[in-house]
């Protein structure tokens, strides 16, 4: 019996649910071997061949380490040559002084082992295979690690603030440039001091009344008289400093304190705008939460998903920053790591460095998964997260931030007590702050529309209750407002293709779009203040007001990142079909010319049935048209017919 067919035997024994043949019968059947080419080699040429084991070097197969495998070698002679028929390389170590005949029946698998091993599904295989061992994780790196940062300059806070800031900087920085030469050149040719003082006067007067003017807290009759006390004010102001203080007043040059109202109003604007950007820089700074889950709720269009990606993209630098640190700690120490051998440690060095392997390896944000796609300035996204990411199948790096929009979509809450189809993410909302120190960032329009095994473990729960545009540029949006509304009403004559004017409009409403700042009015409650939203929100904002535990947030008008807030219309059927179905209503019964008698389309009862059968035929002689009169009647007759089957 040749080698191969021993194999075969043995194979289909174990297949069988036959044991293996005991190591001692293996010389007998070689025995008999013998014999059967005795036999043959009266009839065939001579031919003799026999079974050597050597050791096999790393090159030879593709399993890496191949220490204590074997190579099985059947050589043999024939007509005088030396030849080799078969070579055959064991996936099994070999085994410690058994002899050569017993070792080829000690290599081969229990059949409770090959049983398992046919369970296994083709994806078990692949998660079986991904496991690290021993020798992985005691694998040495390089001594320098050369690699780009994924994300360039923009990893720092800092830069990412100014380049979202930028175009708001550039608008309020160049009018106050021009002021202030012009106000260099102008300073010496008239009387600073009393021009100045007017300016400032008039200013302050003029800000009072707009405030007046756009407050709530008045209403019509009392912002009137206040507007009217400022004017009457002022013009005494005027008429005073005219009658006691003559030779001031004569300095006064009007076109000059005009400038200089406008240099006031400059430096005004300016300074609150780099005021915003070192508040909302130092919210920035301040916006990680720790390891815990955050839920952000509200009204819908209220600013939850601008907030979750301003946060999570400031979250997920400050976390490569982190993750960055550990490596450098771990990689310098990585030869004591090793000659420790201690199993735990070289675990956590093993996911320290992977996750940091993964970031460096691809263009990314590095520290960030979503479910709604996220691209930075420079064209850079995020990673997408899946549910077999929550669920803990597909592993995550460590220190991550999960941003998931619209939470109550991707895991639906009312599956929290479904027995047929639970979603297994119980322990990852629960642990993942320990094993992975992950932090989540979750939207919602109503957090109690989380699924369960979320909302117990939620950290706390930020409820915007209002979103306002501050610092924008009102001249630009005016020009642009007219340039709109003159483009749109010349459109009924005719659509010209004017590509080039085209991307200039474009460019000019994101200039302006980008400018300022979004003011957001939140509250934060704990993981158990479920009962406030029961409450009307006027009341409920009154609550909050008194109790003083409203906060404000400031973002850039442009956020740091670009986001599609437009993920689920393709979840939406009806986005895909060519036309658009519509029907006009009939005419209004006011006008006394609609005699069409419409039923009742929402409710069938016997009861209304037995009505309708009564009256139609009533109905029908007040000179309704023939048609929906013949349209009744048929209806009639099939609800009789139906009644009649029932």
């Amino acid at each position: 019996m040749s080698f191969k067919d021993l194999l075969k035997k043995d194979e289909s024994n174990s297949s069988a649910g036959e044991s293996p043949a005991p190591a001692e019968e293996v010389p007998e059947v070689k025995e008999t071997e013998k014999k059967a080419s005795k036999k043959s080699s009266k009839k065939k040429e001579t031919k003799t061949e026999n079974i050597v084991f050597e050791p096999l070097n790393a090159e030879d197969t593709q399993y890496g380490s191949t220490c204590g495998f074997l190579r099985a070698k059947r050589r043999g002679e024939e007509r005088g040559k030396n030849f080799v028929i078969d070579n055959f390389c064991s996936p099994y170590p070999r085994v410690p002084n058994v002899p050569k005949s017993r070792a080829l029946t000690l290599w081969q698998p229990s059949n409770a082992a090959v049983a398992a091993q046919r369970r296994l599904s083709e994806q078990q295989l692949i998660w079986q295979n991904n496991v690290v061992d021993s020798d992985f994780l005691k694998k040495e790196t390089p001594k320098v690690i050369t690699s780009q940062n994924p994300m360039g300059l923009r990893r720092y806070l800092f830069i990412a603030a100014l380049k979202a800031n930028a175009n708001g900087m550039i608008y309020y920085l160049l009018p106050l440039l021009f002021n202030l030469i012009f106000l260099t050149l102008n300073f010496t040719m008239f009387a600073f001091v009393p021009n100045f003082i007017f300016a400032v006067f008039t200013t302050a007067l003029t800000i009072g009344v707009w405030k007046i003017a756009s407050s709530q807290n008045f209403n019509l009759i009392k912002k009137l008289l206040l507007i009217i006390f400022f004017i009457v004010f002022y013009a005494l102001y005027i008429f005073g400093h005219e009658t006691f203080y003559p030779e001031n007043f004569a300095l006064i040059h009007y076109p000059f304190a005009v400038k200089l109202i406008l240099i006031i109003f400059g430096i005004y604007y300016f300074g609150k705008f780099y005021a915003m950007i070192l508040i909302s820089y130092h919210q920035d700074c301040t916006a990680d939460f720790g390891n815990v889950v955050q839920i952000y709720a509200g009204a819908p269009r209220i600013g939850k998903t601008s907030s979750m990606v301003q946060d999570g993209y400031v979250i997920a630098l400050m976390k490569w920053r982190q993750l960055q640190y550990d490596m450098y700690l771990w990689h310098s120490r990585e030869r004591e790591i090793l000659e420790r051998n201690d199993e735990d440690e070289l675990l956590e060095y093993h996911e320290i460095k992977i996750a940091y392997n993964f970031y460096i390896m691809r263009r990314c944000i590095p520290c960030l998964f979503s479910n709604i796609p996220i691209q930075d300035k420079n064209g850079v996204r995020a990673h997408e997260l899946e549910v077999n990411h929550l669920k803990g199948v597909y592993r995550l790096p460590i220190y991550t931030v999960v941003l998931i929009d619209e939470i109550g979509a991707v895991l639906k809450a009312e599956l929290g007590v479904s027995k047929e189809r639970p979603y297994d993410v119980s322990d990852m909302f629960r642990l993942g702050g320990h094993f992975l120190k992950w932090c989540v960032i979750g939207c919602e329009q109503d957090y109690n529309n989380v699924y369960i095994d979320c909302r117990r473990v939620v950290g706390q729960n930020k409820i915007f209750l209002s979103q306002e545009w501050v610092c924008r540029p009102i001249l630009l949006l005016k020009i642009f407002a007219f340039l709109q509304l003159f483009l749109s009403d010349s459109m009924d004559k005719r659509i010209v293709r004017r590509r080039l004017s085209a991307k200039i409009l474009i460019k000019i409403e994101r200039f302006i779009r980008s400018i300022g700042f979004r003011k957001k009015i939140y509250t934060v409650v704990g993981n158990t203040q479920t009962e406030v939203l029961s409450n009307t929100p006027t009341k409920y904002l009154n609550v909050l007001e008194e109790n003083k535990r409203l906060k404000v947030r400031y973002i850039p008008a442009k956020i740091v990142a670009d986001y599609d807030d437009r993920s689920y219309k393709q979840a939406y059927p009806s986005y895909y079909d060519k036309e658009i179905f519509g029907r006009l209503h009939q005419k209004l019964h006011i006008d006394g010319k609609n005699f069409d008698y419409v039923r009742n389309y929402v409710s069938e009862s016997k009861t209304l049935n037995k009505k309708r059968q009564a009256v139609d035929s009533n109905v029908a002689r007040l000179g309704f048209k023939q048609d929906s009169c013949d349209k009744l009647i048929d209806v009639l007759e099939a609800i009789r017919a139906l009644n009649d089957t029932k």
